[in-house]
């Protein structure tokens, strides 16, 4: 009985050590996504971005942008507003004639597994994306690493952000 008894006790305390350290670290690395194409019908940027919403949030209050759950302000015009500004500051691309062009968002939403997905675009006229800067949760998580991949036509291009490295040339031609 007394086995039994220890051995209860010792998975429990396992089970109990394994669940803490669990919520000590929600996770180990911070890392935000984007897909960006090049529509040549429209001649425009077309772009996915994706990230984790907890840390978006937490950098949002620690600014005193909002206290509310961003599930809860996506229908919210200004909250959009305010959330494309700061997107645009971390999140833009340099074309060949020297203009910083910002993505507007198209639209957005909550994912279930804890991510948020923003659609955004942005108008070339004529111009050549040259470089993108990418360093979105860079200033709030220094392990922040931000991936993008990027389409045209029938290839695709893979490109690293770190905090060392937040811009990246972009090697398209268009005809």
């Amino acid at each position: 009985m007394r086995n039994r008894k220890e051995i209860r006790v010792a998975y429990l305390t396992a089970t109990l050590f394994t669940l803490f350290t669990t919520c000590i670290f929600a996770h180990d690395f911070f890392f935000a996504h984007a897909e960006v194409e090049y529509n040549e019908m429209e001649d425009r940027l077309e772009c996915t971005l994706t990230f984790t919403t907890h840390d978006l949030e937490k950098q949002w209050i620690s600014l005193g942008k909002t206290t509310q759950p961003f599930e809860k302000s996506i229908a919210d015009s200004a909250f959009t507003k305010e959330l494309s500004h700061f997107i645009s500051e971390h999140f833009y691309v340099d074309l060949s004639n020297k203009v910083k062009t910002e993505f507007q968002i198209d639209g957005m939403e909550s994912m279930t597994n804890g991510t948020t997905n923003l659609y955004m675009s942005v108008p070339l006229q004529g111009a050549i994306p040259h470089q993108i800067h990418f360093d979105l949760l860079m200033d709030f998580y220094p392990q922040q690493q931000n991936k993008l991949t990027f389409i045209y036509r029938e290839s695709k291009s893979s490109y690293v952000f770190l905090p060392d490295s937040r811009k990246q040339a972009l090697i398209i031609s268009k005809p």
